[in-house]
């Protein structure tokens, strides 16, 4: 394996003879960006062998052209997509594209590793600039950079894919089984009845998507092909308002609501009641337009709990 070179080498090292490039600016910034691609890629974790750039090129932005780049990739994430006939690549922090994608993460900064667009990551090629304003309709990096991040494939080994598919899905499966009941006991399901009724239907992880939202997914299609019978698990909620928009929204309120548990007239108006979990937002923005917001709702229980025989109840 080629040992690493240091910044020095890589300035010092001679170049085959040629003439001076008209434009040495150009030349200029291309050394500048290899500088910079060391510096923000330790030796720990990419691995850049002998560098001979062919030639200046046509603009500032575009390809680092190079013989022979050998970049090991042990700690990086190449997100990859196809435009304009064209292939472009973001180099970016091992798990932190999903956690970007599902909200985990906020920080952009710290998703991507390099800010600029590869043609190939590995070999340290740089999009062409009149490329990346055929295929986006701008030059702007950044702009380029969280399209690529939202819409372009995580590139990842066998393994990895494996290993994640596999945790994808006991998730999906373990949030289904939180959510829902069967409707007639009003008992949950285990995790493993749930996952059988995933293969039952041939239901496939989408790894570009949350878990949460294909738990939601799940739900429906469960439903929809009548695997088996099963519902989301209901909401226990306390709603109070003034009483003279109590009487105003009442039958709004009520028509949301599953089962009445209890209400009360005497300083305002109080209900508890049995919701469906879709319905809550709706509820909140009852209250925020029609009363401007002269009320609230409180979720009192929503979970499943064990009890000391191994089952599980709704609370």
């Amino acid at each position: 394996m080629t040992s690493p070179v240091s910044r020095e080498k890589l300035l010092t090292e001679k170049q085959p003879r040629r003439k001076t490039p008209k434009n040495t600016e150009k030349l200029h910034l291309q050394r500048c960006y290899a500088i910079e691609l060391l510096a923000a890629c330790p030796s720990s974790r990419w691995l850049f062998s002998r560098i001979h750039p062919r030639q200046s090129p046509t603009s500032a932005n575009d390809t680092l052209s190079c013989r022979s780049i050998n970049i090991k990739l042990t700690n990086v994430s190449v997100v990859r997509l196809r435009k304009g006939g064209k292939r472009f690549e973001i180099a970016c922090y091992k798990n932190k594209v999903r956690e970007w994608r599902t909200g985990v993460e906020k920080d952009f900064d710290e998703v991507v590793q390099i800010e600029n667009v590869f043609v190939n990551v590995s070999k340290g090629q740089l999009a062409p600039h009149d490329d990346l304003q055929k295929a986006f309709g701008t030059t702007e990096i950044p702009k380029i950079l969280l399209e690529i991040l939202k819409k372009g494939e995580l590139q990842v080994g066998e393994k990895e894919r494996s290993h994640e598919l596999t945790n994808t899905w006991k998730d999906i499966a373990t949030q289904v089984a939180e959510k829902c009941v069967d409707p007639a006991s009003q008992r949950p399901y285990t995790v493993g009845m749930i996952e059988k009724a995933m293969h039952d239907v041939h239901y496939s992880v989408k790894t570009a998507r949350s878990a949460k939202q294909q738990a939601l997914d799940v739900i429906k299609l469960l439903q929809e092909k009548k695997t088996i019978p099963i519902e989301r698990a209901r909401m226990r909620v306390r709603i109070s308002m003034p009483n003279k928009d109590g009487k105003k929204l009442k039958e709004k309120v009520l028509a949301l609501t599953d089962k009445v548990e209890d209400e009360d007239w005497s300083d305002e108006w109080e209900l508890i009641a049995f919701i469906d979990p879709g319905a809550l937002k709706s509820i909140n923005e009852l209250i925020e337009q029609e009363i401007k917001g002269r009320g609230k709702v409180e979720t009192l229980n929503f979970t499943t709990v064990r009890e000391g025989d191994g089952d599980e109840r709704l609370e």
